[in-house]
């Protein structure tokens, strides 16, 4: 009787991957469906995005209503809602529990995934959160915060407080300004005409900075094995520098005025009248200030 157990397993998952095939596991057009909202707010408009296996992309625009568009995988496994609370729409895409014949097998749902796209107003403070996917937000300028795993987030054109944070990606802001707090694992972060008051938190992975650090602003840019480059607005800046790294050297394209004792991988000094703070921090690669 064994061996007939053994080819009745082998029957079932072969015909199992009969059914993952007709379904269009791979993504096909008989595996996506869409949806499309329109919300109308006043007062302060809130977004709340949560998706899984899937990309976010917010835009920022002078109307006063969200146009929300959502991309379906095999929509028969995505829990998919779109709903108005007042000022806030909250958009919600989660993983659905497979009933199904075949749902036992581990597989199952891996396959599955929301993409999400709002047209928003551009004073919505925000919160976005994804699994696996990216996040692209343009001309926003009401806060908040964005997360993801194992993909990258890349915000333009930013006015206010945020927190964006990444595991496996890498972080990308240009055109900025506010309080700005970025933080990836095994990932570059870039930071491009900005201003404001920057805590940049990398490990295995670089940071380069372009922009002004502004008038009593406390700046910290930190990582493990990568280098770090700022390249400060002004001539000059004006900023109080504390900067070490271990395995790697300090290099100074600007005068910097040295206070106290230095040695090859530690430095403190001034460059105007160091009305904003910076300091930088990494272990294994080299320290720049442009």
């Amino acid at each position: 009787m064994k061996p007939v157990k053994l080819f009745g397993l082998a029957a079932l998952l072969a015909l199992a991957g009969l059914s993952i095939a007709a379904c269009g596991g791979n993504g096909d057009s008989a595996a996506l469906s869409r949806s499309e909202n329109v919300f109308a707010v006043s007062g302060q408009p809130r977004l709340i995005v949560d998706t899984f296996n899937g990309r976010i992309e917010i835009t920022g625009s002078d109307g006063g209503e969200f146009r929300v568009e959502a991309e379906f995988r095999n929509p028969e496994r995505v829990d998919y809602q779109a709903m108005q609370e007042g000022g806030t729409v909250r958009v919600t895409a989660k993983k659905a529990g497979d009933d199904s014949f075949w749902g036992w097998l581990p597989w199952r749902g891996d396959d599955a995934g929301a993409n999400i796209r709002v047209s928003a107003p551009r004073e919505t403070a925000l919160e976005g959160h994804s699994s696996n996917g990216s996040i692209r937000v343009d001309n926003i300028a009401g806060g908040g915060s964005l997360h993801t795993s194992n993909s990258s987030i890349t915000a333009s054109s930013m006015d206010g407080t945020f927190t964006l944070s990444t595991s496996n990606g890498e972080i990308t802001l240009r055109e900025a300004e506010g309080d700005f707090r970025l933080k990836s694992s095994n990932g570059n972060i870039t930071v491009g005409g900005g201003r404001g008051e920057f805590d940049l938190d990398t490990s295995n992975g670089s940071i380069r900075f372009e922009g002004d650090l502004t008038l009593g602003s406390d700046n910290r840019f930190e990582s493990s094995n990568g280098n770090i480059t700022a390249a400060l607005a002004g001539e000059p800046p004006n900023v109080r520098v504390q900067a070490s790294t271990s395995n790697g050297d300090i290099v100074l394209d600007r005068p910097v005025s040295v206070v106290g004792n230095t040695d090859g991988d530690r430095i403190s000094g001034v460059i105007g009248d160091g009305s904003a703070s910076l300091t930088m921090d990494t272990s294994n690669g080299t320290i720049r200030i442009e």
